[in-house]
C-alpha cells in the first residue's frame, strides 16, 4: 500500500490539544493519530457541528468544547475544519431587591431570581445558583444578579441591586 498524507487545516478560535497527533502527518500506511481541537474561551462546537469526510478521514464533534479528527486514509486527505461559533451574551436580568425589615437586619430579599440566574454579595467570591423563587435571609449590602453562563452563551453583565 502507498503511503499517504494527512494535512489539518483548523478553523479559528480552536486549539489543537497538546498530547493529540499532529495536523501534519505523513508516511501514514494505516490509521492517523487522533487530533483534538479544543473551542478558545468564549467559542463553542454546536450541536450540528460537521465538516465533511475527506479520503477516510473525518471529524467528530466531541461535546461543546471539543472534536476530534481521525480515520484510516485512503488517499492523500486535506481537511479544513470549520471554526466554532462565538457564544452570546444575553442582556442582564430584572430582579428586584427588598430592604431588611427586623433589627437583626436579616430579612432582605432578592424576588425575580430564577434557575437560569446567579448571585452574590457585593464582597463574595463565589456565585450562588438562583433557587427558581425569592432568595431570603440576606444581610443589607449590594448584591449582583447575572444570568449564568451556559455551553452557548456567556454570563450576562450584572444587575448591581441594594
Amino acid at each position: 500500500m502507498p503511503t499517504v498524507s494527512v494535512t489539518i487545516t483548523p478553523g479559528s478560535n480552536m486549539t489543537k490539544t497538546t498530547d493529540s497527533g499532529d495536523a501534519e502527518q505523513t508516511g501514514l500506511t494505516g490509521a492517523m493519530a487522533d487530533v483534538v481541537y479544543t473551542a478558545v474561551d468564549g467559542y463553542y462546537f454546536p450541536t450540528n457541528y460537521s465538516v465533511a469526510e475527506v479520503s477516510g478521514i473525518k471529524v467528530t464533534r466531541d461535546s461543546y468544547t471539543q472534536i476530534t479528527v481521525s480515520g484510516t486514509p485512503t488517499a492523500d486527505a486535506a481537511i479544513a475544519l470549520t471554526a466554532p461559533t462565538a457564544k452570546t451574551t444575553p442582556d442582564a436580568p430584572t430582579a428586584a431587591a427588598t430592604d431588611c425589615t427586623t433589627t437583626d437586619n436579616n430579612d432582605g430579599k432578592l424576588t425575580g431570581v430564577t434557575t437560569e440566574m446567579e448571585y452574590k454579595k457585593s464582597d463574595a467570591e463565589n456565585w450562588t445558583a438562583g433557587t427558581g423563587s425569592d432568595i431570603t435571609g440576606l444581610v443589607p449590602g449590594t448584591y449582583y444578579v447575572r444570568v449564568k453562563a451556559t455551553e452557548t452563551t456567556n454570563a450576562s453583565t450584572n444587575q448591581e441591586l441594594t
